[in-house]
């Protein structure tokens, strides 16, 4: 089993794992929600790649102000480890304050507040 996140800080329940749902539905994502006390979880990347953040959009089609999406592309598809096919990975829900600081009504991207943006501009 491989975990990309502090597994022992989120919860999955069996409604919101990868795979097969019905014999006609198959999830090809899956979720994961914080355990009672904690607020935060690190996540972790899963091979060397190239990095793009997008805004997260709630259901009813308008911008999450204080969350992500960060988009892993591999560097390269020959890594020993990646099962062929994989394009890329997303993580959701990722606090845009990790990345960027508000610059009035523009935001702006930050050196630190994470290790990922420490390691990128330290």
């Amino acid at each position: 089993m491989h975990f990309l996140t502090e597994y022992q800080k989120v919860n999955q329940t069996s409604g919101n794992k990868y795979g097969p749902v019905s014999e006609s539905q198959y999830r090809v994502t899956s979720r994961l929600s914080l355990k009672t006390g904690n607020t935060s979880a690190k996540v972790y990347a899963a091979f060397k790649g190239y990095v793009m953040l997008f805004d997260q959009i709630n259901s009813s089609n308008n911008v999450e102000t204080d969350l992500v999406n960060l988009v892993l592309i591999p560097v390269s598809q020959n890594q020993s480890y990646l099962t062929p096919g994989i394009q890329y990975l997303v993580y959701r829900g990722l606090k845009r304050s990790d990345f960027m600081t508000a610059n009035g009504s523009n935001w702006q991207i930050t050196n630190s507040g994470t290790e990922m943006m420490t390691k990128f501009f330290g």
